[in-house]
C-alpha cells in the first residue's frame, strides 16, 4: 500500500497518456539485448529474446483509463492510502478503512524526514528527470 501526503490538490489528477506518445524515441529491444545490461543478463538467462523483452515491457505497463482522475482520494483533507497490487491506478482511497496504517506510515515518513541531508551541490531540474527522455523508463538523470 502507498500513502499520499496531502498537497492541497496541487499534484492531483491523471497525467494522461503523454508518456507513451509518439514524440518519444522508439523503443528498440535489439539495443537492449546488445547493451551492457542485456549482455550481462544473457550470461544468466540464455532465453532472453526480443519477444521476451516486449512481453516483459507489456506486463510491466500499467494502463489507466482516462477516468483515472475520478479517484476518491482527497489530498486536501489529508493523506490517501492505496493498495497498488490491486489498484495500480490509485482509484480507491483506503485511508478511512485503515487509519492506523496511515498514521503508522505518516510517522515513519516523518522519522525519515528528520534524517534528510539538504542537497548542496546544485538545484534540481525536474524536467531532466522526465522518463520520456529515457524510453519511458525511470533512470538516473544527473551526473
Amino acid at each position: 500500500m502507498i500513502v499520499h501526503a496531502g498537497n492541497n490538490g496541487e499534484l492531483d489528477g491523471y497525467s494522461g497518456a503523454s508518456v507513451l506518445s509518439s514524440k518519444n524515441p522508439p523503443y528498440i529491444p535489439k539495443a537492449v539485448l546488445q547493451s551492457l545490461v542485456g549482455t550481462a543478463l544473457a550470461t544468466v538467462n540464455a532465453t532472453l529474446t526480443v519477444a521476451n523483452i516486449l512481453q516483459l515491457r507489456k506486463q510491466a505497463t500499467v494502463t489507466c483509463s482516462t477516468s483515472a482522475n475520478n479517484t476518491n482520494c482527497d489530498t486536501v483533507r489529508g493523506s490517501c492510502l492505496f493498495d497498488l497490487s490491486v489498484d495500480p491506478c490509485e482509484m480507491n482511497d483506503l485511508s478511512t478503512e485503515h487509519p492506523e496504517l496511515v498514521q503508522e506510515l505518516t510517522e515513519l515518513l516523518k522519522n525519515y524526514t528528520t534524517t534528510l541531508v539538504p542537497q548542496l551541490n546544485q538545484p534540481l531540474n525536474p524536467a531532466r528527470a522526465d522518463p520520456a527522455r529515457f524510453n519511458n523508463i525511470w533512470s538516473p538523470w544527473e551526473d
